[in-house]
């Protein structure tokens, strides 16, 4: 399990870190895991988010 940082969620979906942000507090994206003070994102959990929200 690779777990992203921000950044490399926003780069793996081609948008801004903000936009990121912004998906998440709407609820279209997973919030993630807190590791610390980090967030960590794992890229199969955000792509089984996407895929059951658009059903």
């Amino acid at each position: 399990m690779d777990l992203l940082t921000i950044k490399e969620l926003a780069a793996k979906l081609k948008i801004t870190v903000q936009t990121v942000y912004s998906l998440i507090k709407a609820g279209q994206l997973p919030p993630g895991v807190k590791i610390g003070k980090s967030r960590r994102w794992d890229w199969n959990e955000v792509q089984e988010f996407i895929k059951e929200i658009k059903k």
